[in-house]
């Protein structure tokens, strides 16, 4: 089946060629069309734009691709999605893939391990009496692999939980967003 998007023509259903980057206003194509949902932050679900995610060219060889990698587990990824911060091995292999640099082939298949944090909340979402319910919807999202703001519907206001990676390992904050 042919489908148009994006003013071009794709074979297959659920292949995108690009998008418009709402973040820096422009175009992004990609080398050859990739399915919808490796376009997509998987914390978010905002499009990754390989300009915006990352001021450098990128990663040229499979070493530097693994250093990428490995950022994943510091403060601080190389690249991260601009829209939650998520930059977990799951976002930065889909970066490397949109932006057309090489993927460790260790990488192929990659499922994120699940992972240990301490979660702490604000005393405001603390008090809530759906608390165990709003931590254990943070839990299962980093479970998952994010490592950018978790955003929490509840019906007191959205609820943001924000992993940081600390020398002892994950920790994660639960709180409204006026509360950072």
């Amino acid at each position: 089946m042919k489908k148009v998007i994006d003013g071009k023509i794709c074979n297959k259903k659920g292949l995108v060629s690009g998008f418009n980057c709402d973040i820096h206003g422009g175009y992004v194509e990609f080398k050859e069309p990739i399915q919808k949902s490796e376009v997509l932050c998987p914390s978010c679900g905002h499009p990754i734009c390989p300009e915006c995610a990352c001021m450098e060219e990128g990663p040229a060889t499979i070493d530097e691709a693994r250093e990428y990698v490995a950022s994943c587990e510091s403060n601080a990824g190389y690249a991260c999605c601009v829209n939650c911060g998520d930059y977990s091995v799951a976002f930065m292999l889909r970066f490397l893939k949109l932006k057309g640099c090489p993927i460790p082939p260790e990488c192929e298949g990659f499922t994120q391990p699940k992972r240990e944090a301490l979660c702490y909340t604000t005393a405001t979402v603390g008090a809530l009496p759906n608390v165990d319910d709003i931590i254990r919807a943070a839990e299962e999202a980093f479970d998952k692999g994010t490592s950018g703001i978790i955003k929490i519907p509840d019906a007191t206001g959205e609820i943001w939980a924000i992993p940081e990676r600390h020398l002892k390992g994950w920790i994660v904050t639960i709180c409204y967003p006026a509360e950072i």
